[in-house]
């Protein structure tokens, strides 16, 4: 890669996408610079970064940063979203897709495994790390919410009857 553009960006590439284990490609051919600006907006305050990239050169960054090869992801004009939640991403972007007609997803990269669009709709209609989070504390709660409402079951009803039971002898009385 000769070209010094070509070099300069590769280092770009390179410092943006260190770390980076998720990331959905999105081809935006068509898409005018303002719902451009607006898409990076959406995706921006989801904590998720959003950067347009010339496929060949982004594709050796990514080799040499221990990713999978994304040419089969990466056709035309694209961008990458990248992020630590894959199914966030998949959701904001599948999402746009639907919406604009000329956002098309071409695929994602989740922890080293390469996905094609079919994988990221799939994905997208996942549960998201804080939504498995919360389902895994409510049945980690749900043995104990259990005992608690067995154990307070059979009281309120000796209570309800001793209740009663004074009333009775109160109204004899």
């Amino acid at each position: 890669m000769p070209n010094l553009v070509n070099q300069l960006l590769l280092k770009e590439y390179k410092a943006r996408f260190e770390g980076v284990q998720n990331l959905v490609s999105v081809g935006y051919e068509g898409v005018n610079m303002a719902d451009q600006g607006k898409m990076r907006d959406e995706l921006a305050e989801a904590g998720i970064e959003f950067l347009f990239v010339k496929n060949r050169v982004a594709n050796i960054a990514l080799k040499e940063l221990g990713l999978p090869e994304v040419t089969s992801i990466c056709s035309g004009q694209t961008a990458f979203a990248f992020g630590e939640d894959p199914v966030a991403i998949a959701r904001l972007l599948c999402g746009k897709a639907k919406s604009d007609d000329n956002v098309k997803v071409h695929g994602a990269v989740v922890e080293s495994t390469l996905l094609d669009a079919a994988g990221v709709l799939a994905l997208s209609k996942s549960p998201t790390k804080e939504e498995l989070k919360a389902q895994i504390v409510g049945q980690a709660l749900a043995p104990a919410s259990n005992l608690a409402g067995a154990l307070t079951g059979p009281v309120s009803t000796i209570a309800g009857q001793i209740k009663a039971r004074v009333e009775e002898l109160e109204e004899s009385a």
